[in-house]
């Protein structure tokens, strides 16, 4: 039986990501991209609640969005994090994801969808600085919100990952303040990189906001380690840990 259930778990999830990317790229066509933000708001968030009603994780946002051009920052434990970040529905927000996900097809088509930036591999450090220099050009001008994992790419496990610094330097080159978000998925309810795992209800968190303005490249790696802790506490406190 829980064979069948994982099964069961990874279909909706493949299937729901290419309805997302089907539907979604085709809007993005027909409208030259006017689509976008029906992608966004609308489009991704309802089918990504759909396909956690159907796998048996319930949501429980416990924030409400800040009205000021912001870096959204969240804790990266498990591909559940794939349907949480679009459920959440924050309006003019642009995701930036890993290139690793262009290796996944339905995951890949379901970011074109809503125009997520995919960020070069650390192997590649010239394009990976291009890239952030390009993305805060484009935020400077579109005064969109960002959202991303500074945990980067990881194994998913129990714990936080070291966080990556390009996405803090973008938010101290935005002067914008960072909102640091935890998802809160029971121990039982974390299939990590599986579709084993009980049902249950993700809260989602705002943990605290660090405004960015005075950072400076002398004391960035300070601030990296302050939100670090942040987020590392939020787990322990949730977890009931340390």
């Amino acid at each position: 039986m829980k064979i069948l259930i994982a099964l069961y778990r990874g279909f909706i999830a493949y299937f729901g990501l290419i309805l997302i990317g089907i539907i979604g790229c085709f809007l993005r066509i027909i409208t030259f991209d006017r689509a976008l933000g029906f992608n966004q708001k609308v489009l991704s968030p309802y089918i990504s609640r759909a396909i956690l009603f159907l796998i048996g994780i319930r949501i429980k946002i416990n924030f409400t969005p800040i009205e000021e051009p912001s870096v959204y920052m969240f804790n990266h434990n498990s591909y559940l994090d794939l349907f949480l970040i679009p459920a959440l529905g924050l309006k003019n927000t642009q995701f930036i994801i890993s290139t690793r996900t262009k290796k996944i097809l339905p995951l890949y088509l379901a970011n074109l969808g809503i125009g997520s930036l995919f960020i070069p591999f650390k192997n590649k450090p010239s394009a990976r600085l291009t890239f952030f220099k390009d993305t805060t050009q484009k935020l400077q001008m579109t005064q969109q919100n960002a959202i991303c994992a500074p945990e980067g790419v990881h194994v998913f496990r129990h714990g936080i990952a070291p966080f990556n610094k390009g996405i803090f330097h973008m938010s101290m080159e935005l002067k914008r303040p960072i909102n640091l978000l935890f998802f809160g998925i029971p121990k039982d309810s974390n299939p990590l990189e599986s579709y084993y795992f009980k049902r249950g209800t993700v809260e989602i968190n705002l943990v605290d906001r660090f405004e960015t303005k005075d950072w400076t490249s002398e004391t960035l790696d300070q601030k990296i380690q302050l939100v670090y802790e942040n987020m590392t506490s939020a787990f322990r406190n949730y977890y009931h840990e340390g």
